[in-house]
């Protein structure tokens, strides 16, 4: 395993535990994980499992959905 696969991957494993359990936006949650820009995370983001950061937090928390108002 690459150096730069180990370090997406315990990224992509940070920022889907950041969506599921903190109360961050995406910027803040990119900025935890080390991207420089929010645009550079979506984009990592959608790569690693295939959807955008927001939609990941809508599928993977519906009782935020119901709070939200969504």
């Amino acid at each position: 395993m690459s150096y730069q696969r180990l370090k997406d991957d315990l990224r992509r494993d940070i920022a889907i535990d950041l969506l599921s359990s903190a109360s961050l936006t995406v910027a803040e949650v990119a900025a935890q994980t080390g991207f420089q820009e929010t645009s550079a995370f979506h984009r990592a983001f959608k790569k690693w499992t295939g959807v955008s950061p927001g939609a990941y937090r809508s599928s993977s928390n519906p009782a935020q959905e119901r709070s939200s108002g969504l």
